[in-house]
């Protein structure tokens, strides 16, 4: 496995993880309503997952295939609210850490047939 892409797909998870955990703090800091706290909740569990996916283990199908899922659908999401500059940041940030994500995945399945 190609260590230059594994950090940088590690670095884009956590740079995504650190945007998700910011805008929670932002929301839970400028909102005191019920529905803006939940959802800032679940802003901080996104990043939470992204810091854990973000150390995935490369070897084994199931990782694999929870991630991909959910970079799929954090990709997917982003395009059912109102799409701003910060959506547009974060949907880069999510495509770069797929291809970087597909990348890892092709170097360690070829690992194998070796």
């Amino acid at each position: 496995m190609n260590q230059k892409i594994h950090i940088s797909y590690q670095a884009t998870m956590i740079l995504i993880a650190i945007f998700w955990l910011i805008a929670a703090i932002a929301r839970f800091i400028t909102h005191a309503d019920i529905q803006f706290r939940f959802m800032a909740v679940l802003m901080c569990i996104n990043g939470g997952l992204f810091i854990l996916f973000a150390y995935i283990n490369f070897e084994k199908l199931l990782h694999k295939l929870a991630t991909f899922a959910f970079l799929l659908a954090n990709i997917i999401l982003i395009f059912t609210d109102q799409f701003g500059l910060p959506d547009l940041i974060v949907l880069l940030l999510n495509i770069l850490a797929l291809i970087l994500f597909i990348i890892l995945h092709n170097q360690t399945k070829n690992k194998k047939k070796e």
